[in-house]
């Protein structure tokens, strides 16, 4: 999927999520969506192989 219709899917998402007053679900919705893109791949491989006190 195109990153332009991604960031568009997750605007409007949160505008409908945000005006039925559901904030939590919308900070759930967009947290859940960042991590699956940030910590897909290469970072998750990383982060798996730092010694156990650098991961906080």
């Amino acid at each position: 999927m195109n990153v332009l219709v991604r960031v568009g899917a997750a605007v409007v998402g949160g505008y409908l999520l945000g005006r039925m007053r559901k904030f939590r679900w919308a900070v759930s919705l967009g947290g859940w969506l960042v991590g699956r893109s940030t910590l897909g791949g290469g970072m998750r491989r990383r982060l798996a192989r730092l010694p156990v006190p650098a991961r906080g």
